[in-house]
């Protein structure tokens, strides 16, 4: 199970998540403009309660919709973010838009079997498998070479130190400062 962390998109304009519902293109008409535009939606989903919609308009249907497939964990990135509207399918405060400069990473189709445990740092040397952990950034971002986009980094409680090893990730992505608190969600194995 890779890490599907909504991240402050407020500053970074990135968000990781599976892809819930897609709702299909719509025409619709600019009334002041007098001009029709089309729009795709889908709903992204955290798997842990925060949904949001994502829009794409226009020519950017055509370049993203292939991308956009059902049940998919996806890595948007550079992103327009707005405040929601009231016909917003999300249940956050924001709602996302795709445009000509962003991207979509697919990370593989998403599995909503698997069960999530919170866990702290005293319960790791007990626990392997799906788990969420609140902690804060200990150690920079360190990627294991130019051609291996595998990115290392330390967390801690304050008390007890975690390493972690993040997949199929752009390099620009980690952007958070030493110190930030960081709700980790992915899968705890042995080293090795």
């Amino acid at each position: 199970m890779e890490v599907f962390i909504v991240y402050r998109i407020f500053l970074y304009r990135s968000v990781v998540g599976f892809i819930q519902e897609i709702i299909p293109e719509k025409i619709y008409t600019n009334r002041v403009k007098n001009e029709d535009f089309r729009v795709m939606k889908f709903i992204l989903n955290n798997n842990d309660g925060c949904k949001l919609q994502c829009n794409i308009y226009d020519e950017n249907i055509d370049k993203f919709q292939s991308q956009s497939q059902l049940k998919e964990k996806v890595f948007l990135e550079s992103i327009r973010v707005y405040g929601k509207n009231r016909y917003s399918k999300g249940n956050a405060d924001i709602e996302l838009t795709l445009v000509h400069y962003s991207s979509i990473t697919q990370l593989g189709e998403f599995k909503s079997d698997i069960k999530v445990k919170n866990i702290t740092f005293e319960d790791i040397p007990s626990r392997r498998g799906a788990i969420k952990i609140q902690s804060y950034l200990k150690n920079e971002f360190v990627q294991k070479s130019k051609n291996d986009t595998t990115t290392y980094f330390g967390t801690t409680d304050l008390t007890y130190k975690l390493d972690v090893l993040l997949k199929k990730y752009p390099e620009d992505t980690l952007n958070s400062e030493l110190g930030s608190k960081l709700q980790l969600i992915g899968e705890l194995q042995n080293d090795g």
